[in-house]
């Protein structure tokens, strides 16, 4: 007992110091800079997405290294406003259409859709490709496999609580060479 009221007076102590020296409290209505004059709003803002773009990497895959793809692997590259790789958190939705020449924006009917969420410094770590500098996320699709030799478009989107939502898309080819795959039964 008489820990926590000691532990409770050095915390008042400290808060009460805080906002009695400048810069070192929160004053109502101040916005704090940076040694260049930028806002820390500002400073976040140069280091967060703008821009969203899925790599021509993305494509349909086998998850157990077996030559049947048991769903799509899409990577992706989050850039700042330099046009640079940066890392995100946030909400990611994947949707995956029929191509469709004849429609406006190419989209026939919806396949699937998925969404991950990077929040946590595990989700960095199960995400994030050193290497490349990218995101690499397997969507892999349960019960029925989607169509092989057909042509499909993948809409991206992603959005962070106060920033704007980002978008892209990408047209996919799903096709399976046929031919090896009778060729791996035969060697079973």
């Amino acid at each position: 007992m008489i820990q926590v009221r000691w532990v409770e007076r050095a915390l008042i102590v400290l808060a009460a110091v805080a906002v009695t020296i400048p810069g070192l409290g929160c004053t109502p209505g101040r916005v704090s800079q940076t040694r260049q004059g930028l806002t820390m709003e500002e400073l976040v803002g140069f280091y967060s997405p703008k821009k969203i773009k899925i790599l021509e990497f993305t494509r349909p895959r086998s998850f157990d290294d077996d030559l049947f793809p048991d769903g799509i692997e899409v990577s992706l590259r989050m850039l700042d406003g330099a046009g640079d790789s940066v890392k995100a958190f946030g909400d990611f939705r994947f949707e995956l259409y029929e191509h469709r020449d004849a429609a406006a924006n190419n989209r026939g009917n919806p396949v699937r859709s998925w969404e991950k969420t990077l929040a946590t410094l595990k989700d960095q770590r199960d995400f994030w490709e050193r290497v490349t500098m990218t995101y690499q996320f397997q969507l892999d699709w349960e019960g029925d496999p989607i169509a092989p030799q057909q042509t499909y478009v993948l809409d991206v989107s992603y959005s962070a609580e106060g920033g704007e939502r980002l978008f892209d898309s990408f047209k996919m080819e799903f096709n399976i060479d046929r031919q090896e795959i009778l060729d791996s039964f035969k060697g079973t």
